[in-house]
């Protein structure tokens, strides 16, 4: 997927740009990268720290309760 985005985007990557971007991009990571999911506005009093994190798999169908 990466490579397609990227041949979309009319750029060519090597084999170690699409590694390194997909080992950045893995969920796992970008939670706790706090340049990405936002808990830096837990210091700012923008969220309630207690509250639900901004980053979610979203793959879970039915698992937000409406």
């Amino acid at each position: 997927m990466i490579g397609k985005i990227a041949e979309f985007l009319g750029r060519s990557l090597t084999a170690e740009e699409i590694s390194d971007i997909a080992q950045r991009t893995h969920f796992d990571v970008m939670k706790d990268d706090s340049s990405v999911n936002y808990s830096w506005w837990d210091e700012l009093g923008l969220r309630v720290p207690s509250g639900s994190r901004f980053m979610r798999k979203g793959a879970d169908f039915g698992a937000m309760n409406c």
